[in-house]
């Protein structure tokens, strides 16, 4: 008979316990790495995060935000740019957010309101605000070490990592924007010094290496908006050579009184892709997050 009511006993201590897990497993459904996830802010908003295997749950890991390009996808960024077997290899949590689909054709293309003639195109779509509050809720999720996050993007997602560093400059230890120009305009400099690398193909033909026309505005190219970065931060007027070699050239501006400095790295190929080894000689994702993770958040 004791027998028996130990064994019962057993048995509803083991039943509560898998009911337990249950319900931590639901409560726990938005830490599930690699799934499309919701996310309120004016409206439904989705996105994608990756969590290394080595996640340690005791200390904080750097956090880099993937931004896809114009009629891009969060899902289409992470397959693209490889960035999650980075994250793999080197230990760093990869948000990847999805910009808005707007109705401008048939196929609802996504975008990113990077400012300038987009603030029309996306009607006003408060992206700034949008980034913000989702980091500031990933970080809630996961150990984020909040001295080391880092944005990066692609195209129009390259001119949101700049609207972003440009508004959100007390936010961001150090970026990486690809074949895209900053748009955005303020009266306002930059609060904050966010060193940077830009990488930009000479024979892009989507965003070309020169400058670029968009909504009747002249924008431009990456040397000449390398000139403007620098100036707002008083740093060195002429850029210093680095390397050069038949794939790439690599130029700095670096400022003494300040942690930022600003590295183009022009490619002769490569045109509007990502850059890959096959393309341009260089893997961008590689390089990228070579110069991202020996940057820390000054302390302001």
């Amino acid at each position: 008979m004791e027998r028996k009511v130990i064994c019962k006993k057993f048995l509803l201590w083991l039943t509560f316990a898998f009911f337990m897990f249950l319900i931590s497993c639901v409560s726990q459904n938005t830490l599930i790495p690699n799934q499309l996830k919701e996310f309120e802010y004016n409206g439904t908003r989705t996105y994608i995060v990756h969590i290394p295997p080595n996640y340690p749950k005791s200390r904080g890991m750097p956090l880099v935000v993937v931004l896809h390009g114009y009629t891009g996808t969060a899902d289409k960024m992470e397959e693209w740019t490889h960035f999650s077997e980075k994250s793999d290899k080197e230990g760093f949590i990869v948000l990847y957010p999805n910009g808005v689909a707007y109705p401008w054709n048939k196929n609802y293309p996504q975008a990113w309101n990077a400012g300038g003639p987009f603030e029309t195109w996306t009607r006003g779509t408060d992206d700034v605000g949008f980034l913000q509050k989702l980091i500031k809720y990933v970080q809630k999720l996961y150990f984020i070490d909040e001295d080391r996050i880092y944005i990066t993007g692609h195209s129009n997602g390259a001119r949101m990592a700049y609207r972003a560093i440009y508004e959100l400059s007390w936010l961001f230890a150090a970026a990486a924007p690809v074949a895209g120009f900053l748009v955005y305009e303020d009266e306002k400099f930059p609060q904050y010094p966010v060193p940077f690398i830009h990488l930009h193909a000479k024979d892009d033909t989507g965003v070309p290496y020169g400058g670029q026309e968009l909504g009747g505005i002249q924008y431009p190219g990456a040397e000449e908006m390398m000139e403007r970065w620098a100036s707002f931060f008083n740093c060195k007027a002429v850029a210093e050579l680095v390397e050069q070699n038949r794939f790439y050239t690599i130029q700095s501006r670096s400022c003494p009184d300040s942690n930022f400095e600003a590295v183009l790295l022009s490619t002769e190929t490569g045109n509007h892709n990502w850059m890959t080894i096959e393309n341009s000689g260089i893997n961008a994702t590689d390089v990228i997050w070579e110069f991202l993770k020996n940057h820390k958040k000054s302390k302001h």
